[in-house]
């Protein structure tokens, strides 16, 4: 230390003391600063009755989910559980020292919705027959409102005589849509301008028609009456066709009935036996 410094060092030590000032002990403040928890990722929850039921989130391994309305209240922790879908919630990872995550949301998009295509159009909707179905334009799962899930395909069977109605919603990380709705009129079953051909046949007896052939009870007889056979008419997509291979080379009457209506009607037909 050079004469200088060494100097003024004594000359502050005497002005202290000759002045009468004196210094306090040194106090210190300490700040921890705690790192911010990563917002966590909400997982939608559906339950079979078609509602969504319940908010689960992942990726707060230390700490504790909170989840708030759209106006910041306060709604429950852990998992949302609620009977109807709402708009817009928030969850929060919220850390012991109670420091929030940034939050993540979760909300009904109205802007994104699926498409349903029938990709065999040209089926009757008649009882009885399957139909499969493709949305298209849903990000993430589709959810019908029956309990059924899958990712963008499904069947289905018309199992009733009135209107087939179904609704569907699309699923996505953050959100869910509102429902898309499909209505599909059931045809009645009716023989009115059946069509019944080949007509003389070898093997096979068909019956086509614009409605819906289901149901179908077939009675062949001979020209004096007799029944020789007596069954349902087997059913195809758009067709209807009896095995009379056989019967012995002649004409026949054909009745045919419907279950469900009652409807009769009678047609003749010759069977050929193949030379």
């Amino acid at each position: 230390m050079n004469q200088r410094k060494q100097l003024l060092i004594l000359l502050g030590l005497w002005f202290s003391a000759f002045t009468g000032i004196c210094q306090s002990d040194t106090s210190s403040l300490k700040i921890q600063i705690w790192k911010k928890l990563p917002a966590p990722k909400i997982i939608p929850v559906i339950s079979e009755k078609g509602e969504l039921l319940k908010l689960t989130a992942s990726g707060c391994t230390s700490g504790e989910i909170q989840w708030f309305d759209a106006q910041s209240k306060f709604l429950s922790k852990g998992e949302l559980i609620t009977k109807n879908v709402v708009d817009r919630v928030g969850a929060v990872c919220q850390s012991k020292e109670k420091c929030p995550s940034d939050t993540a949301y979760f909300e009904i998009d109205y802007t994104f919705r699926g498409e349903i295509i029938r990709t065999d159009v040209n089926k009757k909707v008649c009882v009885g027959v399957e139909f499969f179905f493709l949305v298209k334009g849903c990000e993430g799962k589709v959810y019908w409102q029956d309990g059924f899930m899958q990712t963008n395909e499904r069947n289905i069977k018309v199992t009733q005589t009135d209107t087939l109605k179904y609704q569907f919603r699309c699923l996505k990380p953050n959100g869910i849509s509102k429902f898309t709705n499909i209505e599909m009129p059931v045809l009645k079953p009716s023989l009115d301008g059946l069509i019944l051909y080949p007509n003389p046949t070898f093997h096979w007896l068909k019956l086509k028609s614009s409605a819906c052939l289901t149901g179908v009870k077939c009675q062949i007889y001979n020209i004096i009456g007799q029944r020789l056979y007596e069954g349902w008419a087997e059913s195809h997509d758009d067709f209807l066709q009896i095995n009379v291979s056989n019967l012995p080379s002649d004409e026949y009457i054909i009745e045919l009935s419907l279950a469900e209506t009652g409807e009769r009607i009678v047609k003749r037909f010759i069977k050929l036996s193949k030379l």
